[in-house]
């Protein structure tokens, strides 16, 4: 390794646990467990005039307990445990930032009057493996994966007598394997993922209570198999999954509360792309229901459920100076509560379900664009519920499901653009005691599948498809009432069996379905 820098491991691990407590008889408290763990085993056969700058992980836990009049009480804290794997093999003349894993954890409790009560705090979990097996790869540069956790919830609790607090649960997970082979002059920017939680808790007067606050998992795949890609950028995967839950909750005894449950897949799969460009997938989930819950006795809620499923497998062989966006998935979630005098109710809010499934067969399609899919999914369902007692409200399932396989064959200087998604459900509600409330289902699915054979110089602009659902209730006086307002299906079809179609210019199908509902006093 002739003129060579190795700057192999920086781990910091910071702990703060200031313990203030008073009047604690026959408590048990578990601090912090804190384990971070690098493994870079190099194995680096001729790598001369490198520079390797290979991992860096800090951990920072931060909780300081203000702790009185707890007891019998049981404080499971923090548990953070922070994994990062990276080996490296034969890459001259090559800059190489493997992996910075950043994982912040704060959790101040500030904790009156809290007999019997069992707190279990935080939990996150992320772990980063990079396994390099790279051959040949002279003057590149490999910016791998960037990974940040963020978990913040202060509590603020008053009067939880016989109380139990499960609140947040985070797992990021980054796997990708590389097995590159020769990939001169090549730049390859692979993960970035972002999750982050916050439900700071004022939870005044909420004895005999279950809180469970917050899951995600966000999982990105994408294994490489590339052969033969001299001079390619490539930048596979953006992820941002953002919670916000906001809790402001006084006078909830006996409730059972599960907020928010988020799931991110993406995988990818990308093989010999020689002077190509490739922008894989953009996923963007952003949940927010701040509750503003008063007086709502001996009820539950399960408020939204969002997940998001993104798989685009490539199997691309000789598409030399091509380019592909391949999908971008916008999910948006908003449910804001404002519940006043609820008691013995059960709101189940919104599930969200989107599905994309862009699989590429694409063989011999030199100086090619293809821009497959863009699917926007909005729910917007704002509450304003006054007197609804041993009410039932199921307000809104949105599914959007678009499949676009791909198998071209020979289709050089094309552009397609294929499929474009919009989905928007709107619903207002307001008092109505004893009731049942089916608002609104909606499904959209979209289905083309391509068998394009010789269509050199063509462009396709295949499907567009626009759903809008609104359903703003203004419901006063309906004790007692049972509405199932809409049901939409929208099916859109276009296979294609197309041969010898040269120099063709095919714009397919745009559909558009837009209905509004507004019902008003029915007594």
């Amino acid at each position: 390794m002739g003129n060579s820098t190795v700057n192999g491991t920086t781990t910091t691990t910071t702990t703060t646990v200031p313990y203030n407590t008073t009047s604690m008889s026959n408590s048990t408290m578990n601090g912090t467990t804190t384990t971070a763990t690098t493994t870079v085993p190099y194995n680096t056969t001729s790598m001369g005039n490198s520079t390797m700058s290979s991992s860096t992980t800090t951990t920072t836990t931060t909780f300081p307990y203000n702790t009185t009049s707890m007891s019998n009480s049981t404080m499971n804290s923090s548990n953070t445990t922070t994994t990062t794997t990276t080996s490296i093999a034969s890459m001259g003349n090559s800059t190489m930032n493997a992996t910075t894993t950043t994982t912040t954890t704060t959790v101040p409790y500030n904790t009156t009057s809290m007999s019997n009560s069992t707190m279990n705090g935080t939990t996150t979990t992320a772990t980063t493996t990079v396994p390099y097996n790279t051959t040949s790869m002279g003057n590149s540069t490999m910016s791998s994966s960037t990974t940040t956790t963020t978990t913040t919830f202060p509590y603020n609790t008053t009067s939880m007598s016989n109380s139990t607090m499960n609140s947040s649960i985070t797992t990021t997970t980054t796997t990708f394997p590389y097995n590159t082979t020769s990939m001169s002059n090549s730049t390859m920017n692979s993960s970035i993922t972002t999750t982050t939680t916050t439900f700071p808790y004022n939870t005044t007067f909420m004895a005999n209570s279950t809180m469970n606050g917050t899951t995600t998992t966000t999982t990105t795949t994408f294994p490489y198999n590339t052969t033969s890609m001299g001079n390619s950028t490539m930048n596979i995967s953006t992820t941002t999954t953002t919670t916000t839950v906001p809790y402001n909750t006084t006078s909830m005894a006996n409730s059972t509360m599960n907020s928010s449950t988020t799931v991110t897949t993406t995988t990818a799969s990308t093989a010999s792309m020689g002077n190509s460009t490739m922008n894989s997938s953009i996923t963007t989930t952003t949940t927010t229901f701040p509750y503003n819950t008063t007086s709502m006795g001996n009820s539950t809620m399960n408020s939204s459920t969002t997940t998001t499923t993104r798989t685009v497998p490539y199997n691309t062989t000789s598409m030399s100076n091509s380019t592909m966006n391949s999908t971008s998935i916008t999910t948006t979630t908003t449910v804001p509560y404002n519940t006043t005098s609820m008691s013995n109710s059960t709101m189940n809010s919104t599930s969200i379900t989107t599905t994309t499934t862009v699989p590429y067969n694409t063989t011999s399609m030199s100086n090619s664009t293809m821009n497959s899919s863009t699917t926007t999914t909005t729910t917007t369902v704002p509450y304003n519920t006054t007197s609804m007692g041993n009410s039932t409200m199921n307000i809104s399932t949105t599914t959007t499901t678009t499949t676009v396989p791909y198998n071209t064959t020979s289709m050089a200087n094309s552009t397609m653009n294929s499929s474009t998604t919009v989905t928007t459900t709107t619903a207002s509600t307001a008092s109505m005691g004893n009731s049942t409330m089916n608002s609104s289902i909606t499904t959209t699915t979209t289905t083309f599948p391509y068998n394009t054979t010789s269509m050199g110089n063509s462009t396709m602009n295949s499907s567009t498809t626009t759903t809008t659902r609104t359903v703003p209730y203004n419901t006063t006086s309906m004790s007692n009432s049972t509405m199932n307002s809409t049901s939409i299906t929208t099916t859109t079809t276009v296979p294609y069996n197309t041969t010898s179609m040269s120099n063709s210019t095919m714009n397919s199908t745009i559909s558009r379905l837009q209905q509004q509902s507004h019902t008003t006093q029915h007594p």
